[in-house]
């Protein structure tokens, strides 16, 4: 919850707005933008395989005494500062790299980039990798229009 968080500027408004607060991160090594994670999948699902690993370490470490206040507390502490510092800009910036390298291939003469498109789109919803379906289904609208109603467009504007 704390990547959705109200105090984060919604993701949908920065692509009108643009980013209104960052924050220094790590003692001051670099600057994230304070901007939450509405419609962005990958970054929550590698915080959520981090926080399970550092939940299974703490296990181990933590006594059984302090285990059920300390190990919650820990995990989702260090897994949220992680989450905003690191994991979500890296996994944001891959995601709109991904998306830009599909509507490039939507732009290639004779249909091709539509049929690799419609090759890719089979396997992906098969492999119940619906995110992926998703975004290649509506990176069509993004590549022709420049926007779209699904959330793989809307962030994809986000300017990093």
């Amino acid at each position: 919850m704390i990547t959705i968080n109200p105090a984060l500027q919604n993701a949908y408004t920065v692509a009108t707005e643009g980013v209104k607060a960052t924050q220094s991160v790590f003692f001051g090594l670099y600057q994230i933008d304070m901007v939450g994670y509405q419609g962005h999948i990958i970054p929550i699902i590698i915080a959520v395989w981090l926080m399970s690993v550092i939940e299974k370490k703490l296990h181990k470490v933590v006594p059984e005494v302090l285990d059920l206040f300390v190990t919650p507390l820990v995990s989702v502490f260090v897994t949220g500062y992680l989450t905003l510092a690191a994991i979500g800009p890296v996994f944001v910036w891959a995601e709109n790299a991904i998306l830009n390298c599909i509507q490039w291939l939507l732009t290639l003469p004779l249909g091709l980039g539509s049929l690799v498109m419609g090759g890719l789109y089979a396997p992906t919803v098969v492999t119940a990798c619906t995110v992926w379906s998703d975004l290649l289904a509506s990176a069509g609208k993004c590549g022709k229009r420049g926007t779209g109603s699904s959330s793989a467009c809307s962030c994809s504007k986000i300017k990093r």
